[in-house]
């Protein structure tokens, strides 16, 4: 496992020597909006449930998600957060080596190391801003049983067009593709590049986080989608009652709630525009005499910044200065492929942006 996950307030608190009410946690790529009131209201109306087992695979969680995205039940496989999941893949029969399109969220690699698969990393370029090139990977995926790509990526934001990603796992079938779309919901217009659209082949498994979007992520909830036969091995090889009750519950709160979609909708059209205005308050410490400027971007399409340091400071010492200040950012030190001049920032609410903003202007102008 690695150590250095975003979102450990409880740590940055303890270095900080305050409460961790009192970190502005800027490292955790979860929404900046609270749950749902209807999510609240159905969770203490359902405390009385903890007193028996919950459905030990989620099924009516599972029918839910099926009819919101237009798949059949036996497609759905609900899971404990979509870490269950992650590592539940590489146990699957066959799998004897993996390809990671790198850089990207480090539970990937740790799954299949724990699984014994072998595994090989692609990386982008930092020189083509950490996109995707498809043609290097029609070539690598083919040479092995898996490939885990995040779309849009984590910590880089790089986004692959669905249509161009759709034609590339029909040309490969006996590679199995695993498209994590935890932080699809944050880009606007993201659905159109889902790979939940249209027929799901057998190579294809889909994972989705109910966690990221819906500010959630002490529930521990996920699913993925494949096809009822890809679907009905994992299932066979998942645990019993792995979701609690409480995280159900959540699940079927949301799906059950025309808000569900559109407060998905609102949070992406929000992060486009927080995006565009934190950039542009940036923007003294990224344009000017060339090597000079502090600091370099590579936006992407998520809810998140991956930044590059180019001046004295790297992201380490970054991170204990903005901690002085109570912000918690993430350093990227430990990314495959990155180093030790990253760092991302989660985008939150516009209050909690401007302090980040300021912060940065002081350290880095």
């Amino acid at each position: 496992m690695l150590e250095g996950h975003g979102g450990n307030i409880h740590e940055a608190a303890r270095i900080a020597g305050c409460l961790p009410s009192g970190i502005i946690d800027l490292s955790s790529n979860i929404s900046p909006f609270p749950p749902s009131r209807i999510i609240m209201d159905r969770l203490k109306e359902g405390l009385r449930e903890i007193s028996a087992l919950p459905e030990v695979a989620s099924q009516s969680l599972a029918g839910l998600v099926a009819r919101r995205h237009n798949l059949s039940e036996g497609q759905v496989l609900i899971g404990n957060g979509t870490t269950e999941l992650i590592f539940s893949l590489p146990r699957s029969p066959g799998s004897r080596s993996a390809l990671i399109c790198a850089p990207t969220y480090s539970d990937y690699a740790d799954s299949c190391r724990l699984s014994s698969v072998e595994t090989r990393f692609l990386f982008c370029r930092k020189e083509e801003n950490f996109e995707f090139d498809l043609r290097r990977l029609r070539t690598e995926a083919g040479k092995a049983d898996l490939v885990f790509l995040c779309n849009p990526n984590n910590p880089t934001g790089a986004l692959v067009g669905g249509e161009s990603l759709r034609g590339l796992i029909r040309l490969l079938p006996s590679t199995t593709f695993i498209i994590d779309e935890s932080y699809l919901p944050f880009v606007e217009g993201g659905d159109a590049d889902s790979m939940l659209k249209g027929d799901i082949p057998d190579n294809l498994i889909v994972l989705r986080s109910f966690s990221k979007i819906h500010a959630i992520p002490g529930l521990r909830l996920g699913w993925l989608a494949s096809s009822e036969r890809t679907v009905e091995t994992l299932r066979s090889r998942m645990l019993p009652w792995s979701v609690n009750r409480l995280a159900q519950i959540a699940g079927e709160a949301i799906l059950e709630s025309a808000q569900g979609g559109n407060l998905e909708e609102d949070t992406a059209r929000y992060m486009a525009v927080e995006r565009t205005e934190f950039l542009a308050r940036l923007a003294p410490l990224m344009h000017g005499a060339g090597a000079a400027n502090p600091l370099a971007v590579y936006p992407g399409k998520a809810n998140f910044l991956l930044f590059e340091l180019k001046g004295t400071i790297d992201a380490p010492v970054f991170f204990n200065l903005m901690l002085k200040r109570r912000i918690l950012v993430r350093d990227c030190s430990n990314f495959r492929g990155l180093g030790s001049r990253f760092f991302r920032i989660s985008l939150k609410t516009r209050e909690m942006n401007s302090l980040c903003i300021d912060a940065m202007l002081e350290i880095l102008g």
